[in-house]
């Protein structure tokens, strides 16, 4: 994979297509993972269709919710820890800016869809309380994330960070929520950038992006 590429650790797993009724018990031979995984659909936003298997009985249950949202299912290992996330905004001359990372503390552990739009459901620890070395990291892992897919305008990088303090990435999310509970809004604001020089910045980075396409293609 591209990211692994680049040295950014993911969570192992693999991917079930709808025309693949594939067996628990081959997944877990085939990618040496043990439960619990997670089974979430390929192309989706907010936790939608996604399922923590603790137990067998739930497999089918689980990739038949995520093959509703597309044909293509990722199980992957689950990383018990912490959840956080570090957002970006585009690019300048200086590179990237890495806003400060926030951890994420969802009621029974699962930021789902309600623990992320229902205000006040889910505590978010802004900047996150990680020791510097593993703010550091993730920072680094964010901006290596951004930089490998050749990202531009503001994206957020999701990671499970052991106990011990081993990030995993989970995701980049290139269109992130811009809502009173989104987390690119509050990472700017710890950083000093209020919500309207945000969407300016946003907006600028897109104008930026379209003249520099508008200079390469040929005039007819």
């Amino acid at each position: 994979m591209l990211l692994a590429a680049h040295g950014v650790p993911l969570p192992t797993g693999t991917v079930v297509r709808e025309c693949d009724a594939s067996s628990l018990a081959k997944v877990l031979r085939q990618t040496k993972l043990k439960l619990p995984i997670v089974v979430k659909p390929v192309s989706q936003g907010s936790t939608i269709g996604v399922t923590i298997v603790r137990r067998r009985t739930q497999w089918k249950e689980a990739l038949a919710l995520a093959h509703r949202y597309d044909p293509e299912a990722m199980v992957e290992s689950y990383i018990p820890g912490h959840e956080a996330a570090v957002s970006i905004l585009g690019t300048t001359v200086e590179g990237p800016t890495v806003l400060p990372a926030i951890e994420i503390v969802a009621p029974d552990g699962f930021y789902d869809f309600s623990a992320k739009y229902q205000k006040g459901k889910t505590q978010y620890l802004c900047p996150a309380p990680f020791p510097p070395k593993v703010m550091r990291h993730i920072s680094e892992l964010a901006r290596r994330t951004y930089e490998a897919l050749e990202c531009e305008g503001a994206a957020r990088v999701d990671f499970r960070i052991t106990s011990r303090g081993r990030p995993y990435v989970l995701e980049i999310n290139t269109v992130p929520g811009m809502t009173e509970t989104s987390l690119l809004p509050m990472a700017a604001a710890q950083a000093g950038i209020a919500y309207d020089a945000l969407v300016e910045r946003i907006l600028q980075s897109a104008l930026d992006r379209a003249n520099r396409f508008a200079q390469v293609v040929p005039k007819e």
